[in-house]
């Protein structure tokens, strides 16, 4: 009984921390959206940007001197070439990037950032869910509150981090931090070593393959 108490606290205390961090986080994406408003304004200001009303009621407003890139919607930023922003205060910075939906921001090159406070600015990267972000080339997380942040890594479900190369977490809570497609999944889960596998309910896998 006093070591399943135990291992409840240590989960409320991990649960406590990860949403103090997530706050953080969002914190620092409002900011980075201000100020990509902030820019576009000043550039079509002194004529860098030459927007044209698609539809005479300022919804859809491409600009053909970015490479026809598109904003629609309220409040939208399409400043990457080609790039396309709509629905609520997305933010396409990136060249060839989509955000759509509400708050969300693709600045990597090719990339595609929605639904709700999702962030991807790796290349060729895809945040979709809510509060997701995807910092690695070629890297997807997806759910809420996960984080792809190494190259060709991919994050699913609830608070989990694939921080190692081409890693893949998938569950509640879990981490897969090595190398070379390590793997978590479950709950509580870590597999920190090189090609590692960790499942089931607050398990490690630190040795490689």
């Amino acid at each position: 009984m006093a070591d399943s108490n135990t291992r409840q606290n240590d989960i409320d205390k991990e649960i406590e921390k990860r949403l103090e961090d997530r706050k953080k986080r969002l914190e620092k994406m409002k900011g980075n959206i201000k100020e990509n408003t902030a820019l576009e304004n000043d550039e079509q200001q002194i004529g860098i940007l030459v927007e044209v009303d698609c539809c005479g009621n300022g919804c859809i407003v491409s600009d053909a001197a970015n490479a026809c890139s598109v904003r629609e919607g309220n409040g939208t930023t399409a400043s990457g070439a080609a790039s396309h922003a709509e629905g609520n205060a997305t933010n396409a910075t990136g060249n060839q990037s989509h955000a759509e939906g509400n708050r969300t921001t693709a600045s990597g090159g090719a990339s595609h950032a929605e639904g709700v406070e999702t962030e991807a600015s790796g290349d060729n990267s895809h945040a979709e869910g809510r509060e997701t972000i995807a910092s690695g080339d070629n890297s997807h997380a997806e759910g809420f509150d996960t984080e792809a942040s190494e190259e060709n890594s991919h994050a699913e479900g609830f608070d989990t981090e694939a921080s190692g190369f081409a890693s893949h977490a998938e569950g509640s809570l879990t981490k897969a931090t090595g190398n070379a497609g390590s793997h978590a999944e479950g709950a509580l889960t870590t597999a920190s070593g090189g090609s590692s596998h960790a499942e089931g309910s607050a398990t490690t896998a630190s040795g490689s393959s």
